[in-house]
């Protein structure tokens, strides 16, 4: 896991990214900034789910994969994400999870990046809504084990 953050620090990752983070995310990351999480399922009403990886750091890289700032800013620039999804997570697929507007959660499909469709109708045919906000995502993630 990363050092931890300051208030400063997440005021500084927002306005580097021009938003503003909701307060529950805020507070994660004061808690937690990056890492593995125990729970780690986000499981849909079908049965199918979706694991994170890891939650993406912000400010340091201690494991040289990326910071949520520095990946947005990568994906956002090569047009692979559109600059209103911030991601804060990842799959083992490198797939991302991701802050977006009204401060819900979306998953966000980039193995799914097609050659035949443009970058807007990739950007857009890769988001899916998956929760209201970062508090209902975080308190529904499961345990591995549940899900099996």
């Amino acid at each position: 896991m990363a050092p931890p953050l300051t208030d400063v620090d997440i005021v500084t990752v927002e306005e580097l990214l021009h938003t503003a983070f909701p307060k529950a995310m805020k507070d994660h990351y004061l808690l937690y900034n990056g890492g593995i999480p125990l729970l780690c399922c986000h499981v849909y009403s079908n049965g199918l789910f979706d694991m994170v990886n890891r939650f993406l750091p912000m400010k340091w890289d201690p494991d040289g994969a990326g910071t949520l700032e520095s990946i947005y800013l990568d994906l956002v620039a090569k047009r692979r994400l559109p600059a209103t999804l911030v991601p804060f997570a990842e799959d083992c697929g490198a797939n991302l999870f991701c802050i977006g507007p009204q401060a819900c959660v979306y998953f966000y499909a980039l193995d799914a990046w097609s050659s035949k469709l443009s970058d807007d109708e990739n950007q857009e045919s890769a988001a899916r809504k998956i929760a209201a906000s970062f508090s209902a995502f975080v308190e529904g993630l499961k345990p591995e084990e549940d899900v099996w």
